[in-house]
């Protein structure tokens, strides 16, 4: 349920490689070369190459990101693609943090 809710969707929904033929060569690229994948038009909306496999696996490596970065979370506002689903997964956590009265 939790990636079937509309928040999830909206900051989600670019295209993934398991949609996409190519995809799996071109996660193969950013493997063997580390340094493209910041290089690429795609690093501006989303944190890893890996989190373009697909939306779970992107929801996954956001909020690994979340964690990690959340008291620098600034960082990620030149890049609008992260920088929303960063926002997206902050809201879903506080919003879960009230729910459990934390």
């Amino acid at each position: 349920g939790f990636f079937r809710k509309p928040w999830f969707k909206q900051a989600f929904d670019r295209q993934y490689w398991d949609e996409n033929p190519l995809g799996k060569d071109l996660y193969n690229v950013f493997t063997d070369h580390p340094g493209e994948f910041e290089n690429s038009p795609y690093f501006p909306y989303y944190v890893s190459a890996y989190a373009m496999c697909a939306p779970c696996e992107d929801a996954a490596e956001t909020f690994m990101f979340f964690l990690r970065y959340r008291n620098s979370l600034d960082r990620f506002k030149k890049r609008p693609g992260v920088n929303k689903k960063i926002k997206a997964i902050q809201k879903a956590v506080k919003k879960k943090r009230r729910e459990l009265g934390l």
